[in-house]
């Protein structure tokens, strides 16, 4: 059977073929992220089912369209896939980053004139984007700690003074009340919002959300597949209903619950 396919379509088998190399790593990766409890195990299961789904009908398409099709929709994942798994190691630094800057915020609740963990803040800060907001916390601090000792600390205010390019001394607004605090500020005199914190957050996507995006992706992705195929599987009509129903209302619930976890 297999062997006439290949006769009849020799492209097409060796596409089903090879699109199951990025399926065995995806059925991997969603694996780990089940044991590791980054999404939830009924979206990984059904992940799994559909991405192992779509390799059978890779191979064994019930015409050369759907497979085509599948194999078109497998490859363009892996496109979209490559830039998540890229900047991996990216946002994996700036989990850090974060977990750091709550630490230290931890901290400068009891310890508010703790000037060398503010001077810390504002490294992370900096590291995060917020130039300017590093730049005033870390000069304020600096001037109350001894100069002798934090001569290194000082070449480095100054140097982000030079290369950074940003107006420090501006005030920055609260993202909560929009309040305009001083400079160097580490919560709004306003509302008493950490609102640094919450700049430094802006535009980052916890690991874990962003996985549960991808399985949301794949999700869909597989059930477009699985519904268009439907119609050719020897089942009743009645069945073919419900079962497009099924799968069309579980990868609108999966695609909701996700971004709303995306929004926070």
């Amino acid at each position: 059977m297999l062997i006439e396919r290949f006769l009849a379509n020799p492209i097409l088998a060796l596409l089903g073929v090879a699109c199951w190399i990025p399926i065995a790593i995806g059925v991997i990766g969603l694996i780990q992220w089940m044991v590791m409890q980054e999404i939830d195990t009924l979206s990984g299961i059904a992940g799994v089912g559909l991405l192992l789904w779509a390799g059978f009908l890779a191979v064994n398409p019930p015409n050369p369209m759907i497979g085509y099709a599948t194999i078109a929709v497998v490859f363009m994942g892996v496109m979209f896939a490559a830039p998540y798994l890229r900047r991996a190691k990216q946002r994996a630094m700036d989990a850090l980053d974060m977990e750091q800057l709550e630490r230290v915020y931890d901290k400068l609740r009891f310890q508010p004139e703790n000037h060398a963990m503010r001077f810390k803040c504002a490294e992370l800060l900096m590291r995060r984007g917020l130039h300017a907001e590093a730049i005033a916390l870390a000069d304020k601090a600096l001037q109350n700690l001894p100069k002798s000792a934090y001569a290194d600390e000082h070449k480095v205010v100054q140097k982000w003074k030079m290369t950074c390019g940003v107006n420090w001394q501006k005030a920055v607004r609260c993202p909560y009340c929009g309040v305009e605090n001083e400079p160097g500020e580490l919560v709004c005199w306003s509302c008493r919002h950490e609102y640094l914190i919450t700049l430094a957050r802006r535009g980052w996507v916890p690991m874990e959300v962003g996985r549960r995006v991808v399985t949301s992706l794949i999700l869909v992705l597989g059930m477009g597949i699985t519904v268009w195929a439907i119609p050719y599987a020897p089942l009743p009509d009645a069945m073919k209903v419900g079962l497009i129903l099924l799968l069309v209302g579980f990868g609108v619930w999966s695609l909701v619950k996700t971004l709303k976890e995306l929004k926070g």
